[in-house]
Order: structure tokens, then sequence, then C-alpha cells
């Protein structure tokens, strides 16, 4: 897998709120974590810019307004978009050497958990900058 795989949940709430049943795949993934972690991307603001040598990451966006993934594979020559509206919640599997970014071009904040095969080493991250956009 050179691209990230990006699967978008059905929302099955209700009048209490969003309910997303995460597919099989992050089930599977689970038995790869080393590392996770919850973070926030304010209105405007840029997360990732960066690729990874070795970690498998797997991104999950809850979002409530506009946003846009970017993503470069190690043989694109150009970066890749997908934009996203309104209420929601994917899954974006992003392989080693695969340059990305999460972009929030709305006026809420996103929510994205971070799972990682890799556990984080803040003497050697796996984190090679590498801006795709701004």
């Amino acid at each position: 897998m050179d691209s990230p795989n990006i699967v978008l949940l059905k929302d099955t709430g209700d009048q209490r709120g969003f309910c997303y049943s995460l597919p099989q795949t992050c089930l599977e993934f689970r038995n790869l974590v080393k590392g996770a972690a919850v973070l926030s991307v304010k209105p405007g603001a840029v997360r990732g810019n960066h690729f990874h040598h070795v970690k498998l990451e797997m991104i999950m966006v809850i979002f409530s307004d506009s946003w846009t993934f970017f993503y470069q594979g190690r043989y694109e020559a150009e970066p890749t978009l997908r934009k996203f509206e309104g209420q929601g919640m994917a899954v974006i599997t992003v392989p080693p050497l695969c340059k990305h970014a999460v972009r929030n071009d709305g006026k809420a904040d996103l929510i994205l958990i971070d799972l990682s095969s890799v556990e984080y080493d803040p003497q050697h991250p796996d984190v090679i900058r590498d801006v795709i956009t701004g």
C-alpha cells in the first residue's frame, strides 16, 4: 500500500448524539498499536506535513465542519487532496513513507485519534517534516 486508505463511517446515532461503529480493519489494527494520541486541530490550523519511515498510522477524524486531508505517496509526483464537509467520522490508514496532513477549513475544532504501530520516542521520533500544504 503506497497511498492511504480512507473510510467514511456511517452515523447510526440518534437524538442522544452520534454513534460510529469501527470497521473490522480498525479492530485488526489494534494488534499493531504501540502508541496512541488524542489531538485537536483548531480552525485554520494544519497538523501533519510529514511522513514516517517505519510507522503505520491510523488517524480517526471526528468532524462537524469542513476539512481537507492531503497525502502524497512515495511514487506520486503531486499531493492529492480529499475534502470533507458536514458532520461525520473518517478513518484513514497511512502507510510508511506517505506524506500526509490534515487542514481544518471549518469553524469548529477537529478531533483526531491517532493510533501508531510504533511507540513514540522523543529521542528518535519517526517523523520527517515535509510540507505538502500551508
